[in-house]
């Protein structure tokens, strides 16, 4: 199972596990001790697993690593920052400049950070810029379904070119008007825990708007502003994602079924962490119960931790809920044996 985890380059399964095997050293900590030669042999075995499964795959699994932890102390920025639309004037922000289009009696015109026009280079349909400050950007002139459009190549940027000014065009190549889209948090780390940042800072602002019972069970994908467009390209550098699921199992039962049924949820997993961690810290461990009971505990608790980077899904959910019922069954076993020896 160490091995498909590693495989599988889960940075969130790989949290689960360190977080758990923490709490797995508080809680059997007087074992531990008795038998701290196995211990380190378990501990060589899976250093050992790791270098090679990291060797197999070139590195990338420690690279992964890295880039998550570095991710999580440093912005993920995007070359483009900004694109406004406003009726015969596009200006679309990136690197740390301004570039502007206009129209002006019929003529597309580009303008640099000043609103001065530039000077361009045209190659057939193909615009380039002879300011070195701009010569990165290349836009070019199609004609589309008999329509003009302008398209930025750096970023796939379309826009229909009209009279009236310019429209931008969505992925399924429809004219629509840009939208500012509500956010929360995550600013500059919209890529962190792929692109993790960006669905959350969306996602949270849906539940203040239907808090009580949610949007219903597997809507999300329906909610979600899926025409957040800067959004999209800064998180993925593409229009086109299709954002289905939160990746986080709490927001995902937030959305779905309200707050209150996160709270009630949360009621459940606290109550149960709770008593398993007060009965399992003393316990000598000895019995079928204990041990199943300990097992139990550490499996239940390391699916909460990466509920936070992961939906809850039919294939897992299932075994998950089974355990936990059989877990509460086991430590009221364990603790009316020990109400009637005491």
């Amino acid at each position: 199972m160490f091995i498909i985890l590693l495989a599988s380059g889960s940075r969130g399964g790989l949290l689960a596990i360190v977080v758990t095997s923490i709490l797995l050293i508080i809680t059997l900590h007087k074992k531990i001790f008795i038998h701290w030669k196995s211990l380190l042999v378990i501990l060589a075995s899976m250093v050992v697993i790791f270098m090679l499964v990291d060797s197999v795959f070139e590195g990338r699994v420690t690279a992964r690593i890295k880039h998550g932890v570095k991710a999580m102390f440093s912005a993920s920025t995007h070359p483009l920052q900004d694109i406004r639309v406003d009726g015969s004037k596009i200006k679309i922000y990136a690197n740390n400049q301004v570039i502007g289009v206009t129209i002006l009696d019929g003529e597309i015109m580009f303008l640099d950070s000043e609103d001065k026009q530039l000077e361009i280079l045209m190659n057939e349909d193909i615009v380039t810029f002879k300011d070195d400050n701009y010569k990165k950007y290349v836009f070019e002139i199609l004609i589309v379904d008999g329509r003009p459009v302008l398209k930025l190549r750096n970023f796939s940027l379309r826009f229909l070119v009209e009279r009236e000014g310019f429209k931008f065009i969505n992925e399924k190549g429809r004219a629509v008007k840009m939208k500012e889209i509500e956010s929360w948090g995550f600013e500059e780390k919209e890529r962190w825990g792929s692109s993790r940042g960006y669905i959350w800072s969306r996602t949270i602002p849906m539940i203040t708007k239907n808090w009580l019972i949610g949007y219903g069970p597997d809507t999300f994908s329906i909610h979600f502003p899926q025409h957040d467009f800067l959004g999209k390209i800064r998180a993925f550098g593409t229009i086109g994602m299709i954002v289905d699921k939160p990746h986080n199992m709490y927001l995902q039962t937030a959305v779905n079924s309200g707050l209150i049924a996160l709270i009630a949820k949360l009621a459940i997993f606290a109550i149960y962490l709770w008593a398993s961690g007060k009965l399992f810290i003393k316990c000598k461990c000895e019995s079928f119960y204990e041990i199943a009971g300990v097992g139990i505990f550490l499996g239940v608790f390391a699916y909460l931790v990466s509920g936070l980077f992961n939906d809850s899904v039919v294939s897992v959910a299932p075994v998950f809920w089974v355990l936990l019922g059989t877990g509460i069954a086991i430590n009221k076993q364990i603790s009316q044996r020990s109400a009637t020896e005491n």
